[in-house]
Protein backbone atom coordinates (compact mmCIF):
# COMPACT_ATOMS: atom_id res chain seq x y z
CA UNK A 1 0.00 0.00 0.00
CA UNK A 2 1.20 3.48 -1.16
CA UNK A 3 0.88 6.29 -2.80
CA UNK A 4 2.60 8.01 -5.85
CA UNK A 5 3.13 11.81 -7.02
CA UNK A 6 2.05 12.07 -10.28
CA UNK A 7 0.65 14.79 -12.75
CA UNK A 8 -0.02 16.96 -9.83
CA UNK A 9 -2.03 14.60 -7.23
CA UNK A 10 -1.64 11.39 -5.35
CA UNK A 11 -2.53 8.22 -6.81
CA UNK A 12 -3.06 5.47 -3.72
CA UNK A 13 -1.75 1.99 -5.04
CA UNK A 14 -1.58 -1.27 -3.95
CA UNK A 15 1.18 -4.12 -5.77
CA UNK A 16 1.76 -7.50 -5.09
CA UNK A 17 3.42 -11.07 -6.94
CA UNK A 18 5.79 -11.46 -9.19
CA UNK A 19 5.81 -12.05 -13.43
CA UNK A 20 4.73 -10.05 -15.85
CA UNK A 21 2.65 -6.90 -14.64
CA UNK A 22 -1.28 -6.71 -14.67
CA UNK A 23 -3.40 -3.27 -13.92
CA UNK A 24 -6.49 -3.57 -12.34
CA UNK A 25 -8.84 -0.35 -13.13
CA UNK A 26 -11.89 0.13 -11.66
CA UNK A 27 -15.16 1.77 -12.66
CA UNK A 28 -16.76 4.96 -11.62
CA UNK A 29 -17.90 5.62 -7.94
CA UNK A 30 -16.02 2.71 -6.66
CA UNK A 31 -12.31 1.85 -6.05
CA UNK A 32 -9.78 -0.92 -6.03
CA UNK A 33 -11.05 -3.16 -3.19
CA UNK A 34 -13.53 -3.76 -6.44
CA UNK A 35 -10.84 -5.99 -7.26
CA UNK A 36 -10.70 -7.93 -3.73
CA UNK A 37 -10.67 -11.41 -4.79
CA UNK A 38 -8.56 -10.43 -8.42
CA UNK A 39 -5.88 -8.71 -6.10
CA UNK A 40 -5.27 -12.03 -4.27
CA UNK A 41 -5.62 -14.71 -6.74
CA UNK A 42 -4.62 -12.97 -9.84
CA UNK A 43 -0.72 -12.16 -7.88
CA UNK A 44 0.16 -15.58 -7.63
CA UNK A 45 0.79 -15.38 -11.29
CA UNK A 46 1.20 -12.11 -12.14
CA UNK A 47 3.00 -8.59 -10.80
CA UNK A 48 -0.63 -7.20 -10.23
CA UNK A 49 -1.26 -3.56 -9.39
CA UNK A 50 -4.59 -2.03 -8.43
CA UNK A 51 -5.03 1.64 -7.63
CA UNK A 52 -7.56 3.96 -7.05
CA UNK A 53 -8.06 6.42 -10.05
CA UNK A 54 -7.97 10.30 -9.29
CA UNK A 55 -10.79 11.52 -7.49
CA UNK A 56 -11.70 8.09 -6.07
CA UNK A 57 -10.92 5.92 -2.82
CA UNK A 58 -7.99 7.23 -1.42
CA UNK A 59 -6.62 8.94 -4.42
CA UNK A 60 -6.22 12.90 -4.36
CA UNK A 61 -8.93 14.96 -6.08
CA UNK A 62 -9.19 15.90 -9.60
CA UNK A 63 -7.83 18.97 -9.22
CA UNK A 64 -6.05 20.92 -12.45
CA UNK A 65 -6.26 19.08 -16.37
CA UNK A 66 -5.47 15.74 -16.01
CA UNK A 67 -6.67 12.49 -18.08
CA UNK A 68 -7.18 8.75 -16.47
CA UNK A 69 -4.68 7.46 -19.37
CA UNK A 70 -1.96 9.73 -18.83
CA UNK A 71 -2.53 9.25 -14.74
CA UNK A 72 -1.79 5.71 -15.31
CA UNK A 73 1.11 6.39 -17.47
CA UNK A 74 2.96 8.50 -14.92
CA UNK A 75 1.91 5.42 -12.12
CA UNK A 76 3.63 2.73 -14.22
CA UNK A 77 6.34 5.38 -14.63
CA UNK A 78 6.82 5.35 -10.98
CA UNK A 79 6.71 1.83 -10.48
CA UNK A 80 8.79 1.57 -13.53
CA UNK A 81 6.63 -0.61 -15.59
CA UNK A 82 7.22 -0.47 -19.33
CA UNK A 83 4.97 -2.86 -20.43
CA UNK A 84 1.30 -4.54 -18.96
CA UNK A 85 -1.63 -6.51 -19.27
CA UNK A 86 -4.25 -3.60 -18.73
CA UNK A 87 -8.13 -4.71 -16.94
CA UNK A 88 -10.66 -2.50 -16.94
CA UNK A 89 -14.49 -2.76 -15.90
CA UNK A 90 -16.84 -0.09 -16.65
CA UNK A 91 -15.44 3.20 -16.63
CA UNK A 92 -12.41 2.10 -16.25
CA UNK A 93 -13.22 -0.27 -19.47
CA UNK A 94 -13.34 3.10 -20.91
CA UNK A 95 -9.80 4.30 -19.43
CA UNK A 96 -8.41 1.20 -20.68
CA UNK A 97 -9.17 2.25 -24.29
CA UNK A 98 -7.98 5.75 -23.78
CA UNK A 99 -4.18 4.17 -22.50
CA UNK A 100 -3.96 1.32 -25.04
CA UNK A 101 -4.88 3.99 -27.69
CA UNK A 102 -2.78 6.93 -26.20
CA UNK A 103 0.11 4.13 -24.99
CA UNK A 104 -0.29 1.26 -27.82
CA UNK A 105 3.54 0.01 -26.89
CA UNK A 106 2.98 -0.04 -23.19
CA UNK A 107 -0.55 -2.89 -23.29
CA UNK A 108 0.41 -6.34 -23.67
CA UNK A 109 -3.46 -7.72 -23.24
CA UNK A 110 -6.11 -5.97 -22.83
CA UNK A 111 -9.59 -7.09 -21.01
CA UNK A 112 -12.36 -5.17 -21.24
CA UNK A 113 -15.52 -5.34 -18.86
CA UNK A 114 -18.66 -4.02 -18.78
CA UNK A 115 -16.77 -1.15 -21.05
CA UNK A 116 -18.34 2.09 -21.77
CA UNK A 117 -17.65 3.62 -24.61
CA UNK A 118 -17.78 7.49 -25.04
CA UNK A 119 -20.59 8.95 -27.44
CA UNK A 120 -22.05 5.55 -27.54
CA UNK A 121 -25.99 5.92 -27.82
CA UNK A 122 -27.81 5.12 -24.91
CA UNK A 123 -30.45 3.08 -24.66
CA UNK A 124 -34.08 4.51 -23.43
CA UNK A 125 -33.94 2.24 -20.36
CA UNK A 126 -30.83 3.95 -19.86
CA UNK A 127 -31.80 7.25 -20.33
CA UNK A 128 -34.90 6.79 -17.80
CA UNK A 129 -32.59 5.08 -15.26
CA UNK A 130 -30.13 8.19 -15.36
CA UNK A 131 -33.07 10.40 -14.69
CA UNK A 132 -34.05 8.35 -11.64
CA UNK A 133 -30.58 8.74 -10.41
CA UNK A 134 -30.15 12.39 -10.85
CA UNK A 135 -33.84 12.98 -9.34
CA UNK A 136 -32.16 10.95 -6.27
CA UNK A 137 -29.22 13.23 -5.87
CA UNK A 138 -31.18 16.16 -5.27
CA UNK A 139 -32.52 14.66 -2.23
CA UNK A 140 -29.13 14.36 -0.76
CA UNK A 141 -30.17 11.04 1.13
CA UNK A 142 -26.55 9.22 0.39
CA UNK A 143 -27.79 5.95 1.64
CA UNK A 144 -31.16 6.13 -0.92
CA UNK A 145 -28.52 7.91 -3.83
CA UNK A 146 -26.09 4.41 -3.19
CA UNK A 147 -28.79 2.08 -3.10
CA UNK A 148 -30.13 3.12 -6.54
CA UNK A 149 -26.77 3.34 -7.95
CA UNK A 150 -26.43 -0.72 -6.71
CA UNK A 151 -29.81 -1.56 -7.96
CA UNK A 152 -29.19 -0.53 -11.24
CA UNK A 153 -25.47 -1.55 -11.66
CA UNK A 154 -24.71 -4.46 -9.58
CA UNK A 155 -28.36 -6.02 -9.34
CA UNK A 156 -28.90 -4.93 -12.98
CA UNK A 157 -32.04 -2.65 -14.56
CA UNK A 158 -35.42 -3.97 -14.21
CA UNK A 159 -34.08 -6.86 -11.72
CA UNK A 160 -35.51 -6.94 -8.29
CA UNK A 161 -32.82 -6.03 -4.99
CA UNK A 162 -31.68 -9.38 -3.73
CA UNK A 163 -30.47 -10.73 -6.95
CA UNK A 164 -27.35 -10.56 -5.68
CA UNK A 165 -25.83 -12.00 -2.52
CA UNK A 166 -26.13 -9.38 0.91
CA UNK A 167 -22.65 -9.83 1.53
CA UNK A 168 -21.62 -8.66 -2.32
CA UNK A 169 -24.08 -5.78 -2.00
CA UNK A 170 -23.00 -4.38 1.02
CA UNK A 171 -19.39 -4.83 0.02
CA UNK A 172 -20.26 -2.57 -3.06
CA UNK A 173 -22.46 -0.20 -1.16
CA UNK A 174 -19.38 0.32 1.26
CA UNK A 175 -17.40 1.60 -2.14
CA UNK A 176 -20.24 3.83 -3.27
CA UNK A 177 -20.82 5.49 0.31
CA UNK A 178 -17.05 6.34 0.29
CA UNK A 179 -17.59 7.93 -3.17
CA UNK A 180 -20.13 10.42 -2.73
CA UNK A 181 -18.35 11.13 1.02
CA UNK A 182 -15.71 12.44 -1.43
CA UNK A 183 -15.56 16.01 -2.32
CA UNK A 184 -17.23 17.11 -5.38
CA UNK A 185 -14.65 16.95 -8.44
CA UNK A 186 -13.16 20.04 -9.12
CA UNK A 187 -12.47 19.23 -12.58
CA UNK A 188 -13.61 16.03 -14.70
CA UNK A 189 -10.92 14.44 -17.15
CA UNK A 190 -10.17 15.44 -20.11
CA UNK A 191 -10.70 12.59 -22.54
CA UNK A 192 -8.59 11.08 -25.82
CA UNK A 193 -8.68 12.63 -28.90
CA UNK A 194 -10.03 12.13 -31.36
CA UNK A 195 -12.59 10.33 -29.38
CA UNK A 196 -11.98 6.55 -29.00
CA UNK A 197 -15.38 5.35 -30.66
CA UNK A 198 -13.36 6.54 -33.87
CA UNK A 199 -10.46 4.85 -33.44
CA UNK A 200 -11.55 1.62 -31.94
CA UNK A 201 -10.22 -0.09 -34.87
CA UNK A 202 -6.66 1.04 -34.22
CA UNK A 203 -6.21 -1.07 -30.95
CA UNK A 204 -3.82 -3.94 -32.01
CA UNK A 205 -3.79 -5.56 -28.57
CA UNK A 206 -5.16 -9.22 -28.20
CA UNK A 207 -8.21 -8.25 -26.20
CA UNK A 208 -10.59 -10.37 -23.97
CA UNK A 209 -14.27 -8.45 -24.17
CA UNK A 210 -16.75 -9.56 -21.50
CA UNK A 211 -20.30 -8.46 -20.98
CA UNK A 212 -22.90 -9.24 -18.46
CA UNK A 213 -26.22 -10.20 -20.08
CA UNK A 214 -28.11 -8.67 -17.50
CA UNK A 215 -26.58 -5.00 -17.52
CA UNK A 216 -28.47 -2.34 -19.84
CA UNK A 217 -28.58 -3.31 -23.68
CA UNK A 218 -26.20 -0.46 -24.42
CA UNK A 219 -23.34 -2.03 -22.88
CA UNK A 220 -23.95 -5.32 -24.10
CA UNK A 221 -23.80 -2.98 -27.95
CA UNK A 222 -20.88 -1.79 -26.88
CA UNK A 223 -19.40 -5.04 -26.31
CA UNK A 224 -20.48 -6.43 -29.79
CA UNK A 225 -19.20 -2.96 -31.48
CA UNK A 226 -15.86 -3.05 -29.90
CA UNK A 227 -15.41 -6.98 -30.66
CA UNK A 228 -16.71 -5.98 -34.63
CA UNK A 229 -13.56 -3.38 -34.75
CA UNK A 230 -10.92 -4.87 -32.68
CA UNK A 231 -9.09 -7.31 -34.83
CA UNK A 232 -7.33 -9.73 -32.05
CA UNK A 233 -10.61 -9.63 -29.79
CA UNK A 234 -12.50 -12.48 -28.08
CA UNK A 235 -16.03 -11.40 -26.73
CA UNK A 236 -18.06 -13.45 -23.94
CA UNK A 237 -21.70 -12.65 -22.79
CA UNK A 238 -22.07 -13.75 -19.49
CA UNK A 239 -25.61 -15.57 -18.52
CA UNK A 240 -27.36 -14.26 -15.79
CA UNK A 241 -24.80 -11.78 -14.90
CA UNK A 242 -25.33 -8.18 -14.88
CA UNK A 243 -22.34 -5.30 -14.84
CA UNK A 244 -20.05 -5.89 -12.00
CA UNK A 245 -19.09 -9.81 -13.43
CA UNK A 246 -16.17 -10.55 -11.69
CA UNK A 247 -17.85 -9.45 -7.56
CA UNK A 248 -20.86 -11.96 -8.61
CA UNK A 249 -18.44 -14.99 -10.00
CA UNK A 250 -15.01 -14.55 -8.90
CA UNK A 251 -13.32 -17.62 -9.03
CA UNK A 252 -15.20 -18.20 -12.63
CA UNK A 253 -13.84 -14.66 -13.86
CA UNK A 254 -10.03 -15.41 -12.39
CA UNK A 255 -10.26 -18.47 -14.40
CA UNK A 256 -11.17 -16.37 -17.30
CA UNK A 257 -8.39 -14.05 -17.09
CA UNK A 258 -5.75 -16.96 -16.33
CA UNK A 259 -6.72 -18.79 -19.44
CA UNK A 260 -6.99 -15.31 -21.42
CA UNK A 261 -3.53 -13.78 -20.10
CA UNK A 262 -1.56 -17.56 -20.36
CA UNK A 263 -0.36 -17.70 -17.28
Amino acid sequence: MAYAEVNGTSLYYEMAGSGHPLVLIHGFNLDCRLWDEQFAELQKHFQVVRYDMRGFGQSGPSAGDFSHFDDLAALLDHLEIEKTHVCGLSFGGYTAQEFALAYPDRVNKLVLVSAGLNGFPMTEIRKADIETFNAVVQTADVSAVANVFANQWLEGPGQAPGRVATEIRERFLDMVFHAFALPKPENFPKFLQPPVIQRVQEIKSPTLIIAGELDYPDISQIATYLHGRIVLSELEVLPNLAHIVNMEIPVQFNDMLLDFLGA
